[in-house]
C-alpha cells in the first residue's frame, strides 16, 4: 500500500532555526522538499569534505587488506582520514619522484658509468667531447664528414649505435646526432636514487594496507559527514521571511499527530495540505511486516512507483520469483541457493532488518528453485534416468512432450501476469468508456495466448480464440479517446503489441533451456576428460581435471542464470507489465530527514 502524504509547512523563530531543525531530525519523519538554497560558507565546505572523503575513501579501498600480524589500534574515522591524506600525498609525490628516476636511467643506461663534469673539463682544454647516437648508416656518413674526429663507440641495442664524437675543433650541434643525457647524477646515483624511493613507495603502500583494515571507520565517518551536509542543505533551504523561517516538506498522515504534538512541544507553526495533482509527492510503500522483504527488489533495481499509481511490489516479488525458478530452474542449484540462504538467515537474525530481508528474499527465490528443479527432474544437468524417482519430476515437464508443455506454460504465465496489469488498471481507471477498453486489451490478451500457443506450443488454435479478439477490438474501439491523435494512429501497434508483449514471455523457457544444456554439456565434458586412454598413474591427475571442469562449469552456469534473472526477469515486470499496468516508474522513494540512533543491538533507528 502507498501512504498518504500531507504536504506540511513548518514556520519557527529565525533564532531557533538550527534547534528546530535538529528536533526535526530527531523525529525523522519529514521529507524535506528540494528547495532553493541559500549560499553558505558551512555547506560549501562541508560539500568539499564529502567529495573528498568519499575519494579517499575509494583509494583506501583499492588497496590490498590482509590479516594483522598483530591487533590493530582502531582508529576514528578522521583520524583514518587524515593520515590517508598525508600518506596519499606522499605517494603521489614518491610516484612522480619515481617516474622521474626511472626516465633518467633509461636514458642513462646506454652510455654507463661515466662523469658528466669530465666532459666539461675536457672542454676547457680544447677537447669537445658530443654523446651522441644514430644508425650505422648515419654513423658511416658521420665519420665521411668529420675525417679528423674520434668516435668511440659505446653500446649498441636495437639498431640504434650510441657512440661519443671527439674533436679538437669545436663542431655545430644541429649537425650532429648529438642525444640529450640527463646531468643530474651518474647512472649509479641515479639507480640507487631509485632503489630508495621505491623502498619509501613500498613502505606507504604497507601503511595504507594497514589503513584499509579501518574502512569501516573511514566509511561511518563519510556518513557522519554527510549527514552534517544533509543538515546543512536543510538548514539552507528554509525560507527566510523577516524573523520567521519555513521550511516545506511531506509527511505520511499517520504520523501527522507526532508532528502535531512536536509542535506544540517546540512552538512551531503547522500548515498541512494535500498535495496538488501535479506536484511531486514522495512515494512511501508500506507493507505487513513478513511481506517487507519485497521492497528490496525494487530498492536494488532503483526505481520506484509514482505517487499515485498502484503499489505492486507484492506482484512484483511473486512473479520475480516465478521467473527465478524458472530461469535458473536446476533443483541442485536451488539446494546450494537454500542452504546458502538459511546460513544467512542464522548469521542474519540478530542483525539489522535490512540483513534479515535480504536472507529471506533469497530464501523465497532458492525455494522457487528448487521446486522448479522437482518438477521439471533437472538436478546439476544429470540424466533423469538415473536420478530417484521423486527427482524425476512431473510428466508435463519432464515427459516426452515437455518442451512444447514448457513453452506452453511460458504462455499462460504471460496471459496471467499481463492480464492481471490490464483487470487492475480497470479498477483504477476513471470514466465507463476507459474501463470498458482495458477490458477489451485483456481480451486481445486471451487471443494473443491462443496464438502464440498454437504457433510455438504445439497447441490447436480453438474457435472461440476469435471471439475475444472479436470483443476485444470492438470494446478497445468503443473506448478509445477518438479526440487523441496519437491513440487513433498507434491502435494498429498496441493492438500487434499485445502479441509481441506475450510472444516475449518465450525468454523464458530459452534461458532455462540453455542452463540445461549448458549444465549437461560441462557434465559431457568432465566425462570425456576422465575417459581419455591413459596409464593408471594418471587417472587421479584425469579425475581432478575431470572434476574442476564440472565445477567451474556449474558455477559458470550460476552466474549466467543469475544475470539472465536480472536481464529478463526483471524486464518482464518493469516493461511489458508495466506497459500493461500503466506504471511509468517516475517516483521517488520517501526518505526522512533524521539522525539515525544506534540500539544495543547494533541496529540503526
Amino acid at each position: 500500500m502507498i501512504v498518504s502524504m500531507k504536504k506540511t509547512v513548518i514556520l519557527c523563530l529565525t533564532s531557533e532555526q538550527e534547534k528546530a531543525l535538529d528536533s526535526l531530525a530527531k523525529l525523522g519523519l519529514m521529507h524535506v522538499h528540494a528547495a532553493p538554497l541559500e549560499e553558505s560558507k558551512s555547506r560549501t565546505e562541508l560539500q568539499s569534505l564529502t567529495n573528498h572523503i568519499a575519494k579517499i575513501l575509494g583509494a583506501v579501498q583499492a588497496q590490498k587488506i590482509t590479516e594483522p600480524k598483530e591487533q590493530i589500534k582502531v582508529m576514528s574515522g578522521k583520524k583514518v582520514y587524515e593520515q590517508a591524506i598525508t600518506l596519499l600525498n606522499e605517494k603521489d609525490e614518491l610516484s612522480k619522484k619515481i617516474e622521474l628516476l626511472q626516465h633518467e636511467v633509461e636514458h642513462l643506461m646506454p652510455w654507463g658509468e661515466f662523469d658528466h663534469t669530465e666532459i666539461a673539463s675536457l672542454r676547457k682544454r680544447g677537447v669537445f667531447v658530443y654523446l651522441c647516437s644514430s644508425s650505422r648508416k648515419e654513423l658511416d656518413i658521420e665519420k665521411e664528414k668529420h675525417p679528423d674526429a674520434v668516435i668511440q663507440i659505446i653500446r649498441s641495442s636495437k639498431g640504434r649505435i650510441y657512440y661519443a664524437l671527439i674533436s679538437q675543433t669545436e663542431l655545430d650541434p644541429q649537425k650532429l646526432h648529438i642525444v640529450s643525457v640527463p646531468d643530474n647524477h651518474s647512472l649509479k646515483e641515479a639507480e640507487n636514487l631509485l632503489a630508495s624511493a621505491q623502498n619509501e613507495l613500498n613502505d606507504i603502500n604497507g601503511r595504507l594496507d594497514e589503513l584499509a583494515l579501518q574502512i569501516p571507520q573511514l566509511e561511518e565517518y563519510l556518513e557522519e559527514t554527510r549527514k552534517e551536509l544533509e543538515f546543512a542543505t536543510n538548514l539552507d533551504s528554509m525560507k527566510k521571511h523577516d524573523e520567521i523561517v519555513s521550511l516545506n516538506g511531506f509527511i505520511p498522515v499517520p504520523e501527522v499527530e507526532k508532528l502535531k504534538a512536536a509542535a506544540l512541544t517546540n512552538g512551531w507553526a503547522l500548515l498541512l495540505q494535500d498535495p496538488n495533482n501535479d506536484e511531486l509527492v514522495p512515494t512511501l510503500v508500506k507493507l505487513p511486516k513478513w511481506l517487507n522483504f519485497a521492497k528490496l527488489i525494487l530498492d536494488f533495481i532503483g526505481v520506484s512507483q509514482g505517487y499515485g499509481e498502484a503499489d505492486v511490489s507484492v506482484c512484483f516479488l511473486f512473479f520475480l520469483t516465478v521467473f527465478f525458478g524458472i530461469i535458473v530452474g536446476d533443483g541442485g542449484y536451488g539446494m546450494i541457493f537454500m542452504a546458502v540462504s538459511l546460513v544467512m538467515w542464522y548469521k542474519f537474525k540478530n542483525r539489522s532488518a535490512k540483513l534479515r530481508n535480504i536472507a529471506k528474499l533469497s530464501i523465497v527465490l532458492s525455494a522457487a528453485t528448487l521446486t522448479m528443479g522437482i518438477l521439471s527432474g533437472n538436478f546439476f544437468g544429470i540424466d533423469k534416468s538415473t536420478l530417484p524417482k521423486f527427482m524425476q519430476g512431473i510428466d508435463f515437464l519432464s515427459g516426452p512432450n515437455a518442451d512444447a508443455n514448457f513453452r506452453w506454460l511460458c504462455f499462460l504465465i504471460a496471459l496471467i501476469h499481463l492480464s492481471l496489469g490490464r483487470l487492475w488498471r480497470t479498477m483504477l481507471a476513471r470514466g465507463w468508456r476507459n474501463k470498458i477498453g482495458e477490458i477489451g486489451w485483456a481480451m486481445l490478451l486471451v487471443g494473443s495466448f491462443y496464438t502464440a500457443t498454437a504457433m510455438i506450443a504445439n497447441r490447436s488454435f480453438p474457435d472461440f480464440a476469435f471471439v475475444f479478439y472479436g470483443g476485444g477490438m470492438f470494446l478497445t474501439l468503443l473506448g478509445m479517446n477518438w479526440r487523441n491523435t496519437a491513440d487513433v494512429f498507434n491502435y494498429p501497434f498496441n493492438v500487434i503489441g499485445t502479441f509481441t508483449d506475450t510472444l516475449s514471455y518465450i525468454r523464458l523457457y530459452a534461458v532455462g533451456l540453455s542452463s540445461v544444456y549448458i549444465a549437461e554439456s560441462f557434465n559431457k565434458m568432465g566425462g570425456m576428460v576422465s575417459n581419455i586412454p591413459a596409464p593408471d598413474w594418471t587417472l587421479p591427475i584425469l579425475i581432478t581435471g575431470a572434476v574442476l571442469i564440472i565445477l567451474i562449469g556449474h558455477l559458470l552456469n550460476i552466474a549466467l542464470s543469475l544475470m539472465g534473472v536480472l536481464v529478463h526477469g526483471v524486464r518482464l515486470n518493469t516493461l511489458e507489465f508495466s506497459n500493461h499496468m500503466g506504471l511509468q516508474w517516475a517516483g521517488f522513494a520517501f526518505k526522512p530527514f533524521k539522525k539515525e540512533i544506534k540500539t544495543k543491538q547494533g541496529e540503526v533507528l
